[in-house]
């Protein structure tokens, strides 16, 4: 199996488990949601979009888990 089929493979079965919402609390954006070449561009968007725009720097700021593996990379 050459490496672009086993792409395209991946991309159908990755496809199937896209979530059916956005992560709570990002904002919308205007990309289609399907996974390409293995990347899924709307939660990328969006995640770029709630860095840029939104809160959501502060949001994983204070996320507990983020702390802890901040403080363990000090």
């Amino acid at each position: 199996m050459s490496v672009n089929q086993l792409k395209k493979l991946f991309g159908l079965v990755a496809s199937r488990y896209l979530p059916e919402r956005p992560f709570a609390g990002l904002p919308e954006v205007n990309v289609e949601r399907r996974i390409t070449n293995g990347r899924n561009l709307f939660e990328g968007y969006q995640r770029r979009t709630g860095l840029e725009f939104g809160d959501l720097e502060r949001q994983v700021m204070r996320g507990p888990i983020f702390r802890r593996v901040h403080n363990v990379a000090k």
